[in-house]
């Protein structure tokens, strides 16, 4: 199929790097989901492990390991033998070798490890042989463990299987599948529930409790059908759930009964599996055992297993099979199998029942990832058993590679794991080439996972040998210095020519362990194959990833080194690059259009003209306003909210790498306000960059600086930016007098006559680098209706007169506030861009104010603008519906009376 897609592109490396990296992917996915789990990654994981310990062991006096050679050749039957009796003795050597490392405490873990020798194997064999024939004790059932106040009851699943020689045909562990035989796993729900069983009591249940199980069904050559169950965590009953009222003595206690009804039910969780794992009978008959019992649409649709015991308090025993039925659409088909539960009275905290059950050679604490391991009992050495590993619908469990202490116990992984973006290629398209996972993962495998960056390496590097892996870009958090972000370059490493096959592998193990940071970083001399040269393009590399956190040095420039905002020469230009002042020099450009942008952005030329955002902020300004009315915003929160939001989009918007830079820049520009302002404008200001530094935008060396620049007695002067003094005097050519005098000044316009005086609460643009902006974006003296320039804002603007208007210095014709109050001429109207630019051009015909005609025009002293004109007429309207309202309540109650 992938042929048939891309055969026209085949030529196109991007289009091949695709094909391939979409391979294996797809064949990841369906090995995870078809095969077995493996033991090599668990393996690995150990070897490593092992390699470590022996790297932070100091080294004795002793002789050194010497070294070993393997040598693999043709031989006959005598070379043979002789081989088979030097592994053997190699094996008893290399365990009483690892048994003394470790150490007496580790040893109960060393035989899931390595491989014991034969004479040990054929002694645990017979133990458990002799195990098995013993009869089980009555001490437990003697004692009365459920009598006791703290005791509970743990039951576990075992498996299905044919009730016919029960206590012989069960399957060995050690025992493979066919190689035909494809074994699914189903994942269930398992339903434990526990009823009243005596005649006249309510049906609703004392316990009902559910978790995950995994159904895997095998077909073995003697015993048919073996159903092997798992659960995610054995259930738990305690001895005071299934205390009922009992009467005694005329009196009535709560105590425990011989008449319940124990019934387990599995109810696979997808419509689409193989369902039921076992095969039935044909004679059926109704469900006349809990036919009143509430069913769900799972259970209706595929059936469900089930299995009943009645002789509790009493546990069920291993050995005794618990007859299994199928229940599907009312009806109870029966069966020849028999469901075997691992089950035992104990006391509340004194371990897991799994922990009591003879070892068969394989540790499952290997496959369990940290976060399964950690709910254990820590006191309890071998209680993670009790835990299941949790697996997929296929039965693959997650192999993790995280490390162990020294004490045996492995490492919880960490809370915040980091975020791993992989750049797949240089020539695939931009929006396929970034693939970011959470934590160190692998892209390529579907459920590997470790939680060290050198494992992740080294996994990288061994497994998937046809890509190059390079580390780059790692990021730091600013107080913890965990690493929270990790770039890691893919590319298809270079093709090479197959070497002749050599009949002899010759390999000779150095004396010293496995040092795996240096192979991390390229060294290869411990494997004996040509260490690898850097790439020139890698920023970092992984040595400075174990480098001591005291030598990182803050990642935030001081005050003084931050340059000012840069401005453009021209409107139609290259992407401007910013200027970097941090230690990690990377190319990054910031767009024309006014939108984020991100580091990873390419470089690349912009041909739109510049876009004016005026509008935008002043929308923005206006939703501010609305947000500070509905949440009780005080005056200098709301102040402060529109100063920093208006400064933000006026700087386009930068990353939030270089926020500390534009926080910078804004204590400059604000600093008199800043300096002169009250306790309340302080806190809020401060609550701010406390905000920013809980989201670690900012330091502590940012807010330093930031209070150094606010407290000092004169505001130093603002470092002039690459092109901004050309961009001034283009300006300041472009001002007018009037506009000149009132940024020098730093004031607004004055209030024109007859104008009521407004409140000067909002100020948000009297500061000189303020009015510059708005200047430099747009110009003044323009209508708010037609857009058009006022000429002669004295005698031809008016403004808005509501005190709560959103936009107290925007001017409008007087023509154009005319007809909008609908006081011109109705006769020959014109458009609102027409009287406008009439205004603007002809301006001789207009009487001047205090003339003959200027009595006959109306008065504008009161003039609202449209939205503030909607904004009174919603009011009014609401005013009269609650007047209405009250007369109508008034008028309902005089009826009722």
């Amino acid at each position: 199929m992938l042929n048939s897609v891309y055969g026209s592109n085949l030529s196109r490396p991007e289009r091949r790097f695709s094909r391939h990296l979409i391979g294996d992917l797809t064949f990841a996915f369906h090995q995870s989901q078809t095969r077995q789990k493996t033991f090599l990654d668990r393996n690995i994981t150990r070897i490593l492990d092992h390699h470590q310990k022996l790297r932070e062991v100091k080294p004795t006096s002793g002789n050194p390991a010497r070294p070993s050679t393997a040598a693999t050749q043709r031989s006959g039957r005598s070379s043979a033998k002789e081989a088979s009796t030097g592994s053997v003795a190699a094996g008893d050597a290399l365990w009483e070798r690892l048994s003394a490392t470790e150490g007496p405490s580790k040893a109960p873990a060393v035989p899931s490890t390595m491989p014991r020798p034969s004479h040990s194997s054929l002694q645990n064999g017979e133990t458990l042989q002799a195990q098995r024939k013993t009869r089980r004790s009555i001490r437990g059932l003697s004692g009365r463990v459920y009598e006791e106040a703290d005791a509970e009851l743990t039951l576990d699943l075992n498996n299905i299987r044919k009730k016919l020689n029960f206590k012989t045909n069960t399957v060995d562990e050690g025992q493979r599948p066919s190689k035909r035989q494809k074994c699914e796993t189903v994942k269930c729900q398992c339903y434990l529930t526990i009823w009243d069983n005596r005649d006249g009591y309510a049906t609703a249940p004392l316990v009902s409790k559910s978790e995950y199980c995994y159904v895997t069904t095998r077909e073995t050559e003697y015993s048919g059908s073996f159903v092997d169950l798992e659960l995610d965590k054995a259930f738990t009953v305690r001895a005071s759930e299934l205390k009922v009222s009992v009467q005694e003595k005329n009196e009535h206690v709560f105590a425990l009964i011989d008449k319940y009804f124990l019934e387990l039910k599995i109810i696979p969780c997808r419509t689409d599996s193989r369902w039921p794992p076992i095969p039935l009978l044909g004679k059926s008959d109704g469900d006349h055992f809990a036919p009143d019992i509430k069913r769900n649409g799972a259970e209706l649709l595929q059936g469900s297993v089930a299995a009943r015991y009645t002789h509790l308090p009493q546990a069920p025993e291993s050995d005794t099979p618990l007859s299994v039925f199928f229940l599907h659409e009312g009806r109870t088909y029966r069966t020849k199998y028999g469901l075997q539960v691992s089950s035992i009275w104990q006391k509340s905290g004194s371990g897991s029942i799994a922990a009591r059950r003879p070892r068969n050679g394989i540790d499952l604490d290997s496959f369990r990832s940290p976060e399964q391991k950690a709910l254990a009992s820590p006191g309890v050495n071998e209680a993670n058993t009790a835990i299941r590993p949790k697996r997929d619908t296929n039965g693959i469990g997650s192999t993790n590679g995280t490390k162990n202490d020294t004490n045996g116990v492995q490492a919880p992984s960490p809370s915040n794991p980091p975020e791993v973006c992989y750049n797949l290629c240089s020539n695939v398209d931009q929006k396929f080439r970034y693939a970011t996972v959470k934590g160190y993962r692998c892209p390529l495998c579907a459920v590997w996972k470790t939680s060290k960056l050198d494992r992740l390496i080294f996994h990288l590097s061994t497994m998937h040998s046809k890509y190059i892996f390079q580390v780059q870009k790692p990021q730091r958090d600013p107080v913890s210095k965990d690493l929270t972000h990790i770039q890691i370059k893919v590319d298809r490493a270079p093709q090479v020519k197959k070497e002749e096959h050599l009949l002899q592998i010759d390999w000779q193990a150095p004396p010293e362990p496995f040092n795996l940071p240096a192979y991390s970083e390229g060294v290869r001399d411990w494997v004996g194959s040509p260490s690898l040269k850097k790439h020139a393009s890698e920023d970092t590399t992984t040595s400075t990833l174990v480098s001591s956190r005291q030598q990182l040095s803050s990642q935030f420039p001081s005050a003084r080194d931050v340059p000012g905002f840069r401005q453009p020469k021209r409107k139609r230009f290259r992407a401007i690059q910013l200027q970097s002042q941090y230690a990690d020099a990377e190319p990054v450009y910031t767009s024309v259009s006014h939108r984020p942008v991100s580091p990873s952005e390419d470089p690349r030329s912009e041909t739109d003209e510049d876009i004016d955002n005026e509008w935008q902020i002043e929308l923005h300004m206006e939703r501010l306003d609305l947000v500070s009315k509905r949440q009780g915003w005080t005056d200098h929160e709301r102040e402060l909210s529109k100063r920093w939001n208006r400064h933000r989009m006026e700087e386009r918007l930068e990353h939030s790498r270089y926020l500390p830079n534009s926080m910078v820049r804004f204590v400059r520009k604000h600093h008199r306000w800043l300096k002169n302002g009250n306790d309340e404008l302080l806190q809020a200001f401060f609550g701010l960059l406390e905000r920013l530094k809980e989201s670690s935008v900012i330091d502590d060396d940012v807010v330093s600086d930031v209070n150094t620049l606010i407290f000092q007695d004169s505001p130093p002067p603002e470092p002039a930016a690459k092109g901004k003094q050309s961009v001034q005097n283009s300006v300041a050519e472009r001002e007018s007098p009037r506009a000149r005098r009132t940024r020098r000044g730093g004031s607004v316009l004055g209030t024109p006559r007859g104008e009521p005086s407004r409140p000067r609460i909002t100020p948000v643009m009297d500061s000189p680098d303020h009015v510059q902006a708005r200047s430099t974006l747009a110009r003044p003296f323009t209508c708010g209706h037609c857009s058009k320039p006022v000429t002669r804002a004295t005698k031809e603007a008016v403004w808005c007169a509501d005190p709560e208007c959103k936009s107290p210095r925007v001017m409008y014709h007087r023509r154009c506030a005319k007809e909008q109050q609908g006081l011109g001429s109705q006769k020959g109207r014109k458009d609102m861009a027409e009287i406008g630019q009439a205004s603007a051009v002809d301006t001789t015909r207009r009487p001047a104010f205090g003339g003959a005609a200027a009595k006959h025009e109306p008065d504008l002293t009161n003039w609202s603008c449209q939205s503030c004109t909607r904004r009174q007429n919603e009011r009014i309207r609401e005013q009269e519906l609650a007047v209405s309202a009250a007369a109508a309540a008034a008028v309902r109650e005089i009826a009722m009376s």
